[in-house]
């Protein structure tokens, strides 16, 4: 009998190891065939630039011409889309969401989706509190990260109006300049690490970028580096599942020496004179298949319905 519950035991175990070695190799495939939707940067820094929706340069011509120039030059430097929007009175109202959702919306209507690049939302529109916004698209979301986007609005704060505050036209031109080196300031720290990732769970959920081998990859499938956490996850499982089965195992098949059944019954007095086996009743079960099945819960664009890869750092003053 302990042969018996030897065998079953390893049976067992081993098509535990099968289930446990093929849910990996399932992972491991899938984290590296995932369709790379970046579209990167074109090098055209044409449509970089700023739209001054308040009207702060509108007496300055020579002024915004200049900056429009600083900001391409920034573009050029890190190889990124770059727009600025300063925000006047038609956006007075709008909502944080309402902010991020524009900003999405009209970085990817001027550059594209999965593009590289970024927006920033300077928000003059008069309402209190002021929301500024940096909507990051593509390899942007690696380079700029929340406490680099969180710096530049502390910086920035020295030039930019609180809420209900006048300002002169110089504080603006100066908040552009120096958003524009610490832009630059950054990108040239940034070190790329592989399978370091970024996801929007929020308004992005099935969307990740990341970096592998040194190219920046949007996919609308998990990331190596989240795909890796699940298998370790899998890995932890199988496991401790394997350990739970073989002692569940262990001691339903722990096996004691039985007592002779001889001393319960007089060989005298029995004897079996026919062997056979009998059929007394039969029963089958039928169970319809729906061919109407539920699928899963999908997963939708954030932002109202648009596309691409964006994420947000925001700022109230």
């Amino acid at each position: 009998m302990k042969k018996s519950g030897n065998a079953l035991l390893t049976i067992v175990l081993f098509l535990v190891g099968i289930i446990a070695v093929f849910a990996a190799d399932i992972l491991i495939v899938n984290s590296f065939t995932t369709k790379n939707l970046a579209a990167g940067f074109s090098g055209d820094t044409s449509d970089s630039g700023i739209i001054d929706e308040r009207g702060v340069f509108d007496e300055e011509p020579s002024t915004i011409n200049g900056l429009q120039k600083r900001v391409r030059q920034c573009a050029e430097k890190t190889e990124m889309n770059i727009l600025i929007y300063i925000a006047g009175d038609p956006h007075y109202g709008y909502s944080d969401g309402e902010i991020e959702d524009f900003d999405d919306r009209l970085y990817d209507q001027t550059f594209g989706e999965y593009t590289d690049g970024l927006i920033y939302y300077i928000d003059l529109s008069g309402q209190s509190p002021a929301h500024d916004d940096i909507s990051r698209s593509g390899r942007a979301a690696m380079v700029y990260s929340e406490d680099d986007c969180q710096s530049i609005f502390t910086a920035l704060d020295n030039y930019l109006p609180k809420s209900g505050m006048s300002y002169g036209s110089e504080d603006i031109r100066d908040a552009i300049e120096v958003f524009c080196e610490k832009l630059e300031r950054f990108h040239d720290e940034y070190k790329p690490s592989n399978y370091k990732f970024f996801h929007d769970k929020v308004s992005n959920p099935s969307v990740y970028v990341f970096v592998k081998d040194g190219e920046t990859y949007v996919t609308k499938g998990r990331a190596p580096g989240a795909k890796l956490i699940r298998l370790l996850i899998a890995e932890l499982i199988g496991f401790v599942t394997g350990l739970v089965t073989y002692l569940i195992v262990k001691i339903r098949y722990k096996f004691k020496n039985t007592t002779n059944p001889s001393v319960y019954v007089s060989r005298e007095r029995s004897a079996l004179t026919e062997r056979s086996d009998t059929l007394i009743r039969s029963y089958v079960t039928k169970h319809r298949i729906s061919s109407n099945s539920g699928g899963g819960r999908g997963f939708g664009g954030g932002g109202g319905g648009h596309g691409g890869s964006h994420s947000h750092s925001g700022h109230s003053r």
